[in-house]
Parts: C-alpha cells; structure tokens; sequence
C-alpha cells in the first residue's frame, strides 16, 4: 500500500490535536510547526498501528518532514 503526502497530513490531523497542517510544506520540519516531541511519538504510533508497521527510535529521530516520512512508509511497504 502507498502512502502519500496528504495521508500524512491526515494521520497528524488525527494524532496531534492543535497542529495545523494545511500550512506545513512537504519538506519542512514537522517541529517548525510546533509538532513537539510527544506529538511525534503520537503520530509514530498511530502509524505503526494503521499500517502494521515497527519504526525503531533511531528512525524516528531521521524523520523529519512529511516527504521523509512518505519515502520511509513506502519503502518499508
């Protein structure tokens, strides 16, 4: 299954209460967005639960945009 940018958009509307992700680019940094430490750990898990997949803690650290999420979803599907 392929992810894309706008499923991203949909999984953070949904795990991170307060960010707006209309005004997030593709390849900016999540935490300019004020996507702080637990709303990552949020989003990560919401992931890992909706498309059966394990993201080590070392990865997590790597992801930094929605593209660089997209690009490590899709590669491990």
């Amino acid at each position: 299954m392929s992810i894309n940018a706008d499923s991203i958009k949909g999984m953070i509307r949904d795990s991170a209460a307060g960010i707006n992700v209309d005004v997030i680019k593709d390849d900016e940094p999540l935490s300019e967005h004020g996507l702080d430490s637990l709303g990552i750990m949020n989003l990560f898990l919401y992931i890992e639960e909706n498309h059966g997949i394990a993201i080590p803690d070392d990865d997590i650290d790597r992801l930094q945009s929605i593209n660089d999420i997209v690009a490590y979803i899709n590669q491990k599907s």
